[in-house]
Parts: C-alpha cells; structure tokens; sequence
C-alpha cells in the first residue's frame, strides 16, 4: 500500500502500525509499528489528531513494555526462591521480607 499510495498519509502509516503490533511479533515489528505511529502523529492534519496519537503511542508503549518487565520481575523473582531454597532458607518468610514488607 505504501508503494502505491500516498506513502505519508498519516491513516495508512497508523493502519501500518497496527499490523505491525499485532500479534506476537519481534521488537523489530515493535520498533517499525512506534516509527509508523510517530511518523503518522508528524504528518496528521490538526493538534487534536497529533494529541490522539501520541496518546495511543503512549498506550503501545505499555502494551510493550509492561509484559516485558513482568516477565523480567517473574524471574527475579524465581530466582531468589531458588537461591532461598538452595541456602535451606524458609521460601515463603523470605519472600515476605524482601516483597511484602514493604508494602
């Protein structure tokens, strides 16, 4: 579509980054489908249209980011009840200590 048409038509650079973000697909498709967001926020007539971008940019981002870091923080977390275990620590009373306490 972007060989054939108007290559820089915000609608066809958001459609763009929709196929790109769906699915599971590779930090590369997550890092074209930001470039056509942001690229198609530039060019969208009007400040309103630019806001509601951004916005939805922002939005992908924690799509992206926020399982991202679960998964990150899951195995952190694995691995401190491995150690635990391994010393003969109680799991659970060191799980409590280092992430409830806190709170």
């Amino acid at each position: 579509m972007t060989r054939f048409a108007d290559f820089d038509n915000p609608l066809l650079l958001e459609a763009l980054g929709g196929v790109l973000n769906a699915g599971e697909g590779q930090a590369a498709d997550r890092k074209l489908a930001a470039l056509a967001y942001l690229h198609a926020s530039r060019k969208a007539a009007g400040e309103a249209e630019n806001e509601r971008q951004r916005d939805e940019n922002a939005m992908e981002d924690l799509l992206t980011i926020g399982p991202d870091q679960g998964r990150a923080d899951a195995e952190s977390i694995r691995q401190d009840a491995l150690s635990w275990i391994a010393s003969g620590k109680d799991a659970s009373a060191e799980f409590q200590k280092k992430y409830l306490a806190a709170r």
